[in-house]
């Protein structure tokens, strides 16, 4: 979705079916310089019925994991 012209958000989840499970990974990007966009985001899951099956989204779970980087274009 894009907030401005230069500050934009993602949204990307998936639903294990086996597993009961929802990953999601949110994230934001901002144009710096016409050139350069720096991101971040998160990636985490949350349990939705049965705990007694095994997710393959169960690690971040309880570890979700942030990032960002820097990309630069030329």
């Amino acid at each position: 979705y894009d907030i401005t012209a230069l500050f934009k958000t993602f949204m990307f989840s998936m639903y294990d079916f086996e597993g009961k499970n929802i990953f999601m990974s949110p994230s934001i990007k901002y144009n710096v310089y016409q050139n350069m966009d720096l991101s971040c985001g998160t990636y985490f899951s949350q349990e939705i019925d049965d705990k007694n099956k095994t997710s393959d989204f169960a690690p971040f779970t309880k570890y979700p994991f942030f990032y960002g980087f820097l990309s630069l274009y030329f």
